[in-house]
């Protein structure tokens, strides 16, 4: 651990104490007397801190020095989650002594005002972590879409990225572009330090030339930090750029760990899952049913065949939303915006993605998962494995009802999109950890609460 970790775990423990005395306080003062109200001992105190550490620490938003960057938005759902748990563990410790229990009204305040002091502080960080040290001056040599994407990513107000500008060389002669600002005639480890740059992530198709990675070595001897490129932009993008890696890419990167421990760990997850989501969602069956009848003619449930994992064929079941003859002329295609196709209640089914509930008895077979790639059609599979590289991956895991890539990017209906959602896809297998099933889970209820991305 680093000093400044140990400044912020510090900080944060002393907070979660202040928010639990002065929920407290406001209680006495607006809602109840001091006598009816258990006494705060300092083992509450410290259990109270403690666990507040240890939830945020598992929602990994103490992860700076990774440079596991979380922005405004992100971070308000990985309190959300640290809220809703720290909950439920003080709660239950708390009621271990009946007697000096706490009353779920004072744990609630205080939790919610840690998150919302937590969220301001998140939401003002570029001036927090400068001043502290966190924010990297950093250029990216290159250019081209790849490196303006990820200049874009770095430019924005939350994360600790401080772009500087892009890095070329003409002649022989470094300089630096932004915005017409223009400098040269300087060695790179001058020009580095000249702008005080932290890092230089190099974002170039070509690195072969011997000037190119002595100057570079330069900058590494100098303490200024060079990163490859793909690595980067996978971090503050999310995905993985698939256009500038190769297999051997796949082999030697972290991550990727696919084993059985994972599977069997899923496995358990999906079956408790599924059969809580069952029992709640069982009463909606004959109300769904009743409205897909008295709306179009044809049966209450949708059965397609999808690919799943190791591109084993399986029988995915829906509420129809479509009309019985949707494809009947046209064959396989995927659904438009304002498709004519699909029914008035089967509009309103995608938009809620009501009519995914069926897909429980998927999971609960073993088909799919809670959380993985979209299942795909045969027919769309076999032409996508032809024209995108590296897409068969994605059946490396059991798809899912939801995933990373079904709530970072809208409805697919082509080729192009398909490329797009499978680098997400490939970036969930890579990087999958409970931090971001939880992630994706608490994604997915904002969706479905907005209704956005279904067709």
């Amino acid at each position: 651990m680093t000093s400044i970790l140990f400044i912020l775990l510090g900080a944060d423990f002393l907070l979660a104490i202040l928010v639990l005395l002065g929920a407290q306080a406001f209680i006495v003062a607006f809602v109840a007397n001091l006598d009816s109200l258990p006494f705060i001992s300092p083992s509450h105190l410290a259990i109270f801190g403690i666990v507040l550490i240890f939830a945020k620490y598992f929602a990994r938003l103490y992860k700076y020095r990774d440079n596991d960057i979380v922005g405004t938005k992100e971070a308000f759902l990985r309190l959300l989650a640290v809220l809703i748990c720290s909950f439920i563990i003080l709660y239950m410790l708390y009621s271990i002594s009946p007697q000096e229990s706490h009353y779920p009204l004072i744990l609630g305040v205080s939790l919610g005002a840690f998150c919302l002091i937590q969220l301001f502080l998140y939401y003002r960080f570029p001036l927090l972590y400068n001043i502290s040290g966190f924010c990297h001056n950093s250029l990216i040599l290159g250019a081209g879409p790849y490196a303006e994407e990820a200049a874009s990513i770095m430019a924005k107000r939350d994360n600790l990225y401080n772009f500087r500008g892009f890095l070329s060389q003409e002649k022989g002669q470094w300089s630096i572009s932004n915005g017409g600002m223009i400098d040269a005639n300087d060695l790179l480890y001058e020009l580095a330090e000249k702008h005080k740059i932290d890092r230089i992530v190099v974002m170039l198709d070509e690195r072969r030339e011997n000037l190119l990675v002595r100057d570079l070595f330069s900058c590494k001897l100098r303490g200024i930090k060079v990163l490859d490129g793909v690595n980067f932009y996978e971090r503050v993008a999310r995905k993985l750029p698939l256009e500038h890696i190769n297999s051997g890419w796949f082999v030697f990167s972290d991550g990727f760990l696919v084993n059985r421990e994972m599977f069997i760990k899923m496995r358990i997850v999906d079956i408790f899952a599924s059969i809580f989501g069952i029992v709640l969602a069982l009463p909606l069956f004959p109300l769904i049913a009743l409205a897909i009848k008295l709306d179009s003619k044809g049966p209450i449930f949708y059965r397609q065949v999808r690919v799943g994992l190791k591109e084993k064929p399986f029988q995915v079941i829906k509420f129809r939303t479509m009309r019985s003859d949707a494809e009947q002329e046209t064959g396989a295609i995927w659904a438009q915006k304002d498709d004519d196709r699909i029914t008035r209640v089967g509009r309103f089914l995608r938009k809620s993605r009501l009519d995914e509930l069926p897909q429980l008895f998927n999971v609960l077979k073993g088909d799919m998962s809670f959380i993985g790639p979209r299942p795909e059609r045969p027919e769309f599979v076999e032409q996508l494995n032809k024209t995108i590289p590296f897409y068969s991956r994605r059946h490396s895991v059991r798809p899912g009802i939801t995933g990373w890539a079904q709530v970072m990017y809208p409805y697919g209906a082509s080729a192009e999109d398909a490329l797009e959602k499978l680098r997400y896809d490939l970036y969930f297998i890579k990087n999958f950890s409970m931090p971001l099933f939880l992630l994706i889970i608490m994604k997915t209820i904002r969706v479905v609460l907005f209704g956005k991305g279904g067709r």
